[in-house]
């Protein structure tokens, strides 16, 4: 199944159709080509040597994040408990008793402090694609409307932190 899905539908891959006499390939299904170039394994190879020492900085950076919700009583993601562990791709906050509109209000302010946040991820019942009504779906939209997603990458320095931190403190403070 991942053959056919890696490689736009196809029943046989490359080496499969150069063998004598087994030229003749059928297309399945309108998939995806998503099969990886050496280049980007070997680039992928480099990565992995790289992973745990970004998995440390994501943490550094988590647990201020953690520290500063805590004080301030803003719900956010578990990354780590004794039974888990995440790679911290996002650090989600969610501010009690907000309103879409005073969320929208937070991201502006933040911005223009030079913080930029994103709201991760948006219901698909609110994309045009899907033309759905989103109070057909008040639990996707309550999870929605008061979150947003602080900064999370690991060349953030530890100065940008405590500047993303101070600025969250003073825009979300005033909501709480």
């Amino acid at each position: 199944m991942y053959q056919l899905l890696s490689l736009h539908g196809q029943d046989k891959d490359a080496l499969a159709k150069t063998k004598p006499g087994n030229w003749e390939y059928d297309i399945i299904g309108p998939w995806y080509k998503c099969n990886m170039t050496d280049v980007m394994a070997a680039i992928g190879l480099r990565q992995l040597d790289r992973y745990p020492g970004l998995l440390r900085r994501r943490a550094e950076i988590v647990r201020k994040y953690d520290a500063l919700c805590d004080e301030l009583g803003i719900f956010h993601i578990v990354h780590h408990t004794d039974t888990m562990d995440s790679s911290r791709h996002l650090y989600l906050t969610r501010i009690p008793h907000i309103t879409e509109k005073q969320r929208n209000e937070i991201i502006e302010k933040m911005v223009r402090c030079g913080v930029a946040t994103n709201v991760h991820y948006k219901p698909l019942p609110m994309m045009t694609a899907y033309d759905a009504d989103i109070s057909d779906y008040p639990h996707s939209y309550d999870y929605y409307h008061n979150l947003i997603s602080l900064p999370l990458y690991t060349l953030l320095t530890d100065e940008d932190v405590d500047y993303v931190c101070e600025v969250f403190r003073t825009v979300a403070g005033k909501y709480l």
